[in-house]
């Protein structure tokens, strides 16, 4: 089994919505098998995002039958002009690899059994109602993903890199940051079972509409394969052991106190090959604290700090690997706060990376004073 592949496909602006998804698909090229489609647009409202999310899924059924990639729909408004954006992870299987298409109830997913383990694929998952709490969607959520791990016999742990997409993502209900009561449901579920591998890698970001959206990827290695090796970063303390005075708004009453963000600064999986660095999403944060009073360029610049540093040798020789080298960004997804940020935030990531693929979506962050935020995909060769 080789990495999955990045790739970024965009539609005309202001098109029909119906015409830039066909012109997405018609677009898109393949050089591996897609086994992940996400798109990025622009919906109205809620009852106007589940009427996109259902004519995108008839499209990709229509286009690739039984052999559908998995599909997630992000209201995040693309930021180079485009009406929409569609990213594409691609597979490519090696000599004996097995790729199975399935479905658990009403769940879509795809399996990818290879010699060094099995790698799931499982798009966005929402609750029934998408205007209900947080914590009542995030908790059937979680259920859902649960049972389609159990079919497949693999433990909650198995989860490598989780997307975690909340509709207006710093607003409370009650006196309930929106995101700590995810954060809450997420640390219930992932109470379990044991980490020994360390948490997943994961994304926490907003949307305009959709209510709350769980993507991920899981991986089981084979009985005498390499575990998946959680990466961290000296300049940031761990996100699940910051304290209570960075978590907003008051503890759920069923807690005894409000529960952390509970995911690594990355990810790293081995295959025979190569070394797969999943990049969380990552901000201007020194220790637990957001570099405040800066301006876009400044928190584009520490952000692609704390990345490289995350990344390198160092930090994956402290992380007990003795062959680490540094690794080089295969792709990046970047969110900014404010359409009136987007120029000049890349050319800060221009400057450093300017032939890694790349995607400029409008969200709001975690934290009111954040201003971008970044994840990505690293590779790095195995000695």
């Amino acid at each position: 089994m080789r990495n999955v592949r990045t790739k970024y496909v965009h539609a005309a602006e202001n098109a029909d919505f119906s015409v830039m998804v066909t012109e997405l698909l018609s677009a898109y090229r393949p050089q591996g098998i897609p086994v992940r489609m996400v798109f990025f647009g622009s919906p109205e409202s809620n009852v106007s995002f589940c009427q996109q999310k259902e004519r995108i899924c008839t499209g990709i059924s229509q286009k690739y039958g039984e052999h559908s990639p998995v599909v997630s729909y992000i209201a995040q408004t693309p930021l180079d002009g485009s009406g929409m954006v569609l990213e594409v992870h691609e597979i490519l299987p090696e000599a004996g690899d097995r790729l199975e298409y399935k479905r658990f109830e009403n769940i879509p997913y795809i399996v990818l059994s290879g010699k060094e383990g099995d790698l799931l694929f499982l798009g966005a998952v929402s609750g029934a109602d998408i205007d209900a709490s947080v914590q009542r969607q995030s908790e059937e959520i979680f259920t859902k993903i649960q049972k389609v791990l159990q079919a497949e016999n693999m433990p909650v742990n198995a989860i490598v890199r989780q997307w975690n997409y909340l509709e207006r993502i710093t607003g409370f209900e009650g006196d309930i940051q929106r995101y700590q009561a995810f954060n809450d449901a997420r640390s219930v579920f992932y109470e379990q079972t044991e980490w020994e591998c360390g948490y997943p890698s994961a994304t926490g970001i907003g949307t305009s509409f959709g209510g709350v959206q769980v993507e991920l990827q899981a991986f089981l290695p084979k009985q005498d394969g390499k575990m998946p090796v959680a990466l961290d970063n000296h300049l940031q303390i761990a996100a699940h052991a910051y304290s209570q005075q960075v978590l907003l708004g008051q503890k759920n009453s069923g807690l005894k106190m409000k529960t952390t963000p509970k995911f690594e600064r990355a990810k790293l999986v081995f295959t025979p090959i190569e070394k797969i660095i999943y990049i969380s999403g990552t901000a201007a944060i020194r220790g637990e604290l957001s570099l405040i009073d800066s301006d876009i360029q400044s928190q584009t610049l520490a952000t692609l700090e704390n990345i490289e540093y995350l990344i390198s040798a160092e930090s994956q020789l402290k992380a007990g690997m003795q062959d680490g080298n540094d690794a080089r960004i295969e792709s990046f997804r970047i969110y900014v706060k404010h359409i009136s940020d987007m120029e000049k935030c890349k050319a800060v990531v221009s400057q450093r990376y300017l032939d890694v693929p790349v995607i400029y979506v409008k969200a709001d962050i975690c934290r009111d004073e954040l201003l971008v935020e970044i994840e990505g995909v690293a590779l790095s060769k195995i000695n």
